[in-house]
């Protein structure tokens, strides 16, 4: 039997030659996968900073008619204490309408959600502006559930009480001509300036304004700081 003399050189140059190429392969592989990675981090950061940018729109709308329903709610309690040297109801009965009107926070968080779906928070590398997101995000969440509680606690009863003694047809009226010319002959002005229940849900109105107001103050500095975070990243 004729034995064959191994090169034992040559082969473990092959082999080192073998394993430096899958090495190298791994090492093409990684770069390119952190390269596609940080491609998609940087989608996901523009995407962000215009949901952010959206939000602060959001919360400065919703300011808005925060300051316009508890001006209302104040005008219409002022109009309720001051018998009868008050100002016409006609002048009025926009400002108790108003003051029922209901508004929410409509955020912007597609982008987080699909994060979130799809397993891909991780492609945010910066762990600080991670958790700083779904602090806020969930922040978003609470208001949303603030915003039902509201409804059921408060505005439900004022609007159920505004139409005993003023009609859904003459505040219809009075939206569509701005007051003028409203037939007020059916107001009993002595029961609505009596309505204690009207009274309690005005003053309710304005002490829940000013719990809105700290809490989208709080969210807007959230946010405003985020999208300068985001904006910094999104831009290297």
């Amino acid at each position: 039997m004729r034995l064959v003399k191994i090169n034992w050189a040559k082969t473990a140059t092959e082999l080192l030659t073998i394993i430096a190429g899958v090495l190298i392969a791994l090492w093409i592989g990684e770069l390119r996968q952190g390269y596609l990675d940080r491609q998609k981090e940087q989608e996901y950061l523009l995407r962000l900073a215009e949901d952010l940018g959206q939000d602060i729109d959001e919360i400065e709308r919703v300011n808005r008619h925060i300051d316009g329903r508890v001006t209302a709610a104040l005008n219409a309690l002022r109009f309720l204490d001051s018998g009868p040297d008050a100002s016409p109801l006609e002048t009025t009965i926009g400002d108790f309408d108003r003051a029922g009107y209901i508004t929410f926070f409509i955020h912007a968080r597609s982008t987080w959600d699909d994060l979130a779906a799809t397993g891909s928070l991780q492609l945010i590398t910066d762990s600080t502006l991670r958790r700083s997101l779904s602090r806020y995000y969930r922040s978003t969440r609470f208001i949303d559930e603030f915003d039902e509680s509201k409804i059921e606690q408060i505005w439900h009863g004022y609007r159920v009480e505004l139409d005993n003694h003023l009609s859904p047809m003459l505040i219809l009226d009075a939206r569509r001509a701005n007051g003028e010319g409203i037939d007020i002959d059916r107001v009993d002005l002595e029961a609505l300036r009596g309505s204690r229940s009207l009274r309690i849900g005005l003053e309710k109105i304005i002490a829940m304004g000013e719990v809105e107001k700290r809490m989208v103050s709080n969210l807007g500095e959230q946010t405003s700081a985020l999208l300068e975070r985001v904006s910094e990243l999104s831009a290297l």
